[in-house]
């Protein structure tokens, strides 16, 4: 089984996986990279962006999910930006 490799990036800092994670292919890295990262939308909250990295076990990047949060408080009787 492939070795997958998974970093992380929330706060603008970055965990290197240096362990990674044997798994039966890469539709299987990309499903438990969502994972992790709805974890960690859930660990850190609002926040600027976070993202989790697949590489390979040679270093090759295979797959990246980001998430992005942007925020506006409405006052009453202000209109919403656009």
């Amino acid at each position: 089984m492939p070795r997958y490799y998974f970093d992380t990036t929330a706060d603008k800092k970055t965990i290197v996986d240096d362990v990674g994670s044997d798994l039966p292919g890469r539709e299987a890295a990309r499903e438990l990279a969502l994972a992790g990262l709805r974890d960690l939308a859930r660990d850190h909250g609002p926040t600027e962006q976070l993202s989790v990295t697949v590489r390979e076990e040679g270093g090759a990047v295979v797959y990246r999910a980001t998430l992005s949060l942007a925020e506006s408080r409405i006052e009453d009787g202000e209109a919403p930006p656009d």
